[in-house]
């Protein structure tokens, strides 16, 4: 697989920001921070954004886009 040079800076990028990142998720009430897409394909662009999916702590963020799961 080839990276491409986009991905390459927006892991980079994503790894520069590591705290600021990381206090946003505590701060949201999220953890597990996972990336998917076309940085995690590495075959982003220039123009391509950067999807992360969260875990949400129970009572955290907005109810409107939460899944919910029986059983878990």
């Amino acid at each position: 697989m080839t990276v491409t040079s986009a991905a390459a800076d927006a892991r980079a990028a994503v790894a520069t920001r590591r705290e600021q990142l990381d206090e946003v998720r505590r701060r949201h009430g999220a953890s597990n921070p996972r990336l998917f897409g076309s940085i995690a394909r590495s075959d982003s662009t220039t123009g391509s954004d950067i999807d992360v999916l969260v875990d949400l702590d129970p009572g955290a963020g907005r109810p409107v886009g939460r899944k919910r799961t029986r059983g878990w």
